[in-house]
């Protein structure tokens, strides 16, 4: 079989600017694909702006096209993209990673519309089968190189939460728990990467802000932490989201304490990783990371492990091939 021509359509002005999604969505599989299976993929920056007028100029040069969460402004727009694309033969897919709220009618139709939509999730390829019923899963997936590979455990161990600002909600049970660990354990730090809601801004429990990362600099700045903790609300949003933050702990040689929230149908509670589901649970469990070194590297690296075996680009990759393949055939 021919091998496609895959082009992904980037928000954003160039490969420094892009955040932890368009990554792993959407540049990192078009360099595997190109490292591991030699094909011709490329990736087109779009300064922040998905248009009409964008994606066509580079129709000509790809079999496939893939966005990312992008929709149209209107229904019609969309319609006169997808006759223009298929008139030429090609393919579009639609990558999702989150569930939104809602979708407007744009939205909406680009889901309709699309060849193939491609999600992070079961749960969330279940939600948006209401809407397209040709959803393949296609798991985020670790670059190992990108990775350091060893941890050096630190004294007294750092504490690490990374998010953005949709999980404010989530984070609101930290303030449950952290004074509690903060009162036993006053040299420990909580660092937040990412944004941080007001209410955790409180330098007097020792909790250090540092702000948004660039993407690179991550592997370097968890390895840092101990302990990455992952709070979540029981929310039909939740319940569609992948477990990345797990992965990326993982490798960094972080151990992890988790909500059940979707992690609870990924990890092995433990095992390479501990779920927290009420505040006393939190504290307990954090409580004996701290004291227990052996513990935390256990955990850290039974987890590496894992995702070395299930979620290594050079083995994944092979699953975006696939799907690509079967959709031009």
């Amino acid at each position: 079989m021919t091998v496609p021509r895959v082009t992904a359509l980037v928000p954003g002005n160039n490969e420094g600017t892009i955040g932890p999604s368009h990554y792993y969505r959407l540049t990192g599989p078009m360099d595997w694909l190109r490292r591991y299976h030699d094909w011709p993929t490329q990736c087109m920056y779009l300064g922040g702006i998905m248009s009409d007028t964008a994606m066509r100029q580079v129709m000509k040069e790809a079999d496939i096209l893939v966005t990312w969460r992008a929709s149209f402004t209107t229904p019609q727009e969309f319609k006169a993209f997808a006759e223009d694309l298929h008139r030429q033969g090609k393919k579009f897919v639609l990558d999702m990673d989150d569930l939104p709220n809602q979708f407007n009618t744009g939205a909406l139709a680009t889901l309709r519309g699309a060849d193939l939509i491609t999600c992070t999730t079961e749960p969330l390829a279940q939600e948006l089968r209401a809407y397209n019923r040709t959803v393949v899963v296609l798991p985020n997936s670790i670059d190992v190189h990108l990775w350091p590979e060893t941890h050096v455990s630190h004294d007294p161990p750092v504490i690490g939460l990374m998010g953005s600002p949709s999980h404010h909600k989530d984070w609101h049970q930290v303030m449950d728990f952290w004074p509690v660990i903060h009162a036993r354990y006053p040299e420990v730090e909580l660092q937040v990467i990412g944004a941080c809601p007001p209410y955790l801004e409180r330098d007097e429990l020792n909790i250090k802000h540092l702000g948004w990362q660039d993407r690179e600099k991550m592997p370097e700045l968890l390895s840092q932490w101990d302990i990455g903790l992952a709070p979540l609300q029981a929310t039909r949003m939740n319940r569609s989201k992948s477990n990345l933050h797990w992965l990326e702990y993982s490798m960094a040689g972080v151990a992890s304490i988790l909500s059940p929230t979707m992690y609870e149908e990924t990890v092995e509670h433990g095992s390479n990783a501990l779920i927290a589901r009420t505040v006393t649970e939190w504290i307990d469990h954090i409580s004996d990371l701290i004291e227990d070194t052996g513990q935390r590297q256990t955990l850290a690296r039974t987890a590496r492990r894992d995702v070395l075996t299930y979620y290594d680009a050079l083995v994944t990759s092979e699953l975006w091939a696939t799907t690509y393949k079967e959709l031009i055939k």
